[in-house]
């Protein structure tokens, strides 16, 4: 270990203990560290090189993460982000990640129980789908299902390691049940993509109908997830971190679609995108600098993701029940009301990151 990370990851993540140690870093200082032993570090800590890390190393308030990614990441930035620092980085990344999956074998065999489960929903949602409308599903359609099925597995398999007790730092035994509905809200995309399509187009009330349903149930699970993990006290860093992204993929995908058949107007695309995906290119800015920020849900998100939804499945309803009065709804009110709170989610935000940076410790000479 030297002071630019450590060279040896991919030795040391492989003597990986999934469980929770305290990693002192100094007098009055620790690292509160998951996924890693002491072992597995040589009783090094993680040192976050960035002035945000180093004035909260002052302040003695424990930094809150891996030690071997904490490495790889002062690593990062003592390379300047360079391409050849960064290839190590991932490479050195997903190595880790999949050691420590791979150490997790009762939850391992639960994600492929589960993944099965989910691989067969989906393959009933489509061909519901395609017998809903006259000429079926494309063929693209179904090709893009399979290799967003297998892009999702393989991303959650490395991803394993999150799926632990936001409190505790301890791994589950099991993959969550809420967990999967947020896994299938963001697999059932590209169904609805080229269902909403053929709605807007014109396509008869069966079709419409199919659609409706679809979208009002995933758009129910993206309340019924956090909900249940409440209830069931399986909240976890995975579904924390997760649900925000699916909920980009769903709703940008859904706007997309829908200002493609011309339901929509510009400002509704380009503020729904903005909304969506602003917040992870600016969290990923943060995260490399070493920022002290962290993934989780606000009052404007979660408005913002009510609304749309809201609107979404208004317009379904309409195309799908042949309602005049709810097409002026949702284009006259709802539509308005999105673009609307769309746009105070992204100042909110935008907000947000201007305290961030003026926080940040300036440089003395």
């Amino acid at each position: 270990v030297g002071p630019a990370g450590v060279r040896g990851v991919g030795y040391v993540s492989r003597r990986v203990s999934f469980g929770r140690d305290r990693l002192p870093s100094g007098p009055g200082d620790g690292a509160e560290c998951s996924g890693v032993s002491r072992e597995a570090t040589g009783g090094t800590p993680a040192v976050l090189h960035s002035p945000w890390a180093a004035q909260r190393a002052e302040k003695g308030v424990g930094l809150k993460v891996d030690p071997v990614l904490g490495h790889l990441l002062g690593d990062l930035r003592a390379g300047r982000f360079r391409p050849r620092a960064v290839r190590r980085f991932v490479r050195e990344g997903v190595r880790h990640a999949i050691d420590l999956a791979w150490s997790l074998r009762s939850l391992r065999r639960s994600f492929f129980v589960a993944s099965a489960i989910m691989a067969a929903v989906l393959v009933f949602v489509g061909a519901t789908l395609s017998a809903a409308f006259p000429g079926g599903l494309r063929p693209a359609t179904w090709i893009a299902e399979g290799l967003l099925f297998v892009a999702v597995f393989a991303l959650t398999l490395l991803q394993l390691g999150l799926v632990r007790a936001e409190t505790s730092r301890e791994a589950y035994e099991r993959f969550t049940f809420p967990n999967v509905l947020t896994l299938l809200r963001l697999l059932v995309v590209p169904y609805l993509v080229e269902a909403l399509r053929g709605v807007v187009a014109g396509a008869d009330e069966t079709a419409a109908r199919a659609v409706f349903g679809l979208l009002l149930v995933a758009s129910v699970t993206d309340a019924l997830d956090g909900m249940l993990s409440r209830l069931l006290r399986q909240q976890s860093d995975f579904g924390r971190i997760y649900d925000p992204v699916v909920d980009a993929v769903f709703h940008s995908a859904l706007a997309v679609a829908l200002w493609s058949g011309g339901a929509v107007s510009h400002a509704y695309l380009v503020l729904v995108l903005l909304r969506y995906l602003l917040p992870p290119v600016a969290g990923s800015f943060l995260y490399l600098a070493g920022a002290p920020f962290q993934v989780k849900s606000t009052f404007m998100g979660k408005l913002s993701s009510l609304v749309l939804s809201v609107f979404e499945c208004a317009l379904a309803a309409a195309f799908a029940f042949s309602s005049p009065t709810l097409m002026t709804v949702a284009t006259a009110w709802l539509e308005p009301a999105s673009v609307v709170v769309a746009a105070g989610t992204v100042l909110f935000f935008l907000g947000r990151g201007v305290r961030l940076i003026r926080r940040a410790p300036r440089k003395h000479p």
